[in-house]
């Protein structure tokens, strides 16, 4: 078990449950958008694409401004996109690595933080 400090970065695709639940051609296909947006722009921002599951995708970086930085060119990246919209939630604090997991209370602030964003990034006091 590994111990250090993070940057978390949470996202999720916005209203991905009603669209699923009106095609799922549609909400599979803003899956796999989202999932090939996000973790390039993860690599070229220093930080480490943890998981993938459903519409959510968990990244840490080495530094809060990295975090930002990608989050910024994920809404550069999709602005003016009628489709595709993403909250995004970034939190720095300890998190725990055991067998390629990452967890965490700095994990689930993330996770929360992520849920206030209607569209877009939330970033903790923290960050």
């Amino acid at each position: 078990m590994e111990r250090r400090l993070a940057a978390i970065m949470f996202t999720d695709i916005v209203g991905y449950t009603a669209l699923m639940g009106e095609s799922e051609a549609k909400g599979l296909r803003a899956r796999e958008r989202h999932r090939a947006l996000v973790r390039p722009l993860v690599e070229t921002y220093h930080g480490e694409a943890i998981e993938a599951r459903g519409d959510e995708s968990l990244a840490v970086f080495p530094t809060a401004l990295d975090a930002v930085n990608c989050a910024l060119a994920i809404e550069e990246t999709l602005a003016g996109d009628g489709e595709l919209r993403l909250h995004i939630g970034i939190h720095t604090g300890d998190i725990v690595v055991e067998n390629g997991e990452v967890t965490g209370d700095a994990v689930n602030i993330a996770a929360r933080i992520r849920s206030f964003a209607e569209s877009g990034v939330c970033v903790s006091g923290e960050v």
